[in-house]
């Protein structure tokens, strides 16, 4: 028998545990309700709601969670592990069939902690490297991402499985050449954009377009 395994996005359950977010250096753990989020930093985040080109309008609000613990360049933990991003979408494009290709963009604005909080100006930056079909990748606070740093455009992939299960003997002639067989699909793209309030959007030429929840992204803030 013959299954077929479709695997979309990559859901948070496949993150490495990054430590306990409780425990904090001393950049994190600062009294206050407020505190600066330095330029250029790289948030890997999950996705908390699902956005659709179809159903998705300019200023609806965005959320999402941080992944792991973000580090400064000096090593200490900005951003911690389980903090909230909030957000709104910026760009909505329905796709028109033979006329126009479906659009969606939105940007981060705002993180928050117990008692801690920043202003972002985040954009998309990248997504599990599992989740595209890149050739490269780079390592975001331990997690393997494709990013627009390494290419101006990612193709966004599901991945369908096939898996042969049948039970046979070596004298069937096939026990010994069972094999799962992948295939990908490209459902949408990644693109940078040449716009200061957007800077990237997710694009499909075929139909309209849905980023679902939990899905992990990386974020790139002031960039």
């Amino acid at each position: 028998m013959r299954s077929i395994i479709t695997i979309g996005f990559l859901l948070s359950m496949f993150l490495p545990a990054m430590g306990n977010s409780a425990q904090q250096t001393p950049a994190a753990s600062r009294a206050g309700s407020s505190q600066t989020v330095p330029g250029d930093l790289r948030i890997p985040a999950i996705l908390k709601v699902t956005l659709s080109s179809k159903k998705s309008k300019i200023g609806d609000p965005v959320k999402l969670e941080v992944a792991a613990d973000v580090h400064g360049a000096d090593g200490t933990v900005v951003i911690p592990r389980h903090a909230r991003l909030t957000g709104q979408v910026t760009r909505v494009v329905r796709y028109q069939k033979n006329k126009q290709a479906a659009m969606l963009a939105f940007t981060v604005e705002r993180v928050e902690w117990k008692d801690h909080a920043a202003t972002l100006n985040a954009s998309v930056y990248g997504a599990d490297v599992l989740a595209t079909d890149a050739r490269r990748g780079e390592l975001v606070e331990g997690i393997h991402a494709a990013t627009l740093g390494v290419d101006q455009s990612l193709d966004i992939v599901s991945t369908e499985i096939f898996a042969d299960t049948r039970v046979g003997s070596a004298g069937s002639g096939y026990a010994h050449a069972l094999r799962d067989t992948s295939f990908q699909n490209v459902i949408m793209y990644l693109n940078r954009v040449d716009n200061s309030d957007i800077k990237s959007e997710f694009m499909r030429s075929d139909g309209d377009l849905q980023v679902p929840s939990e899905f992990l992204l990386v974020l790139l803030n002031g960039n």
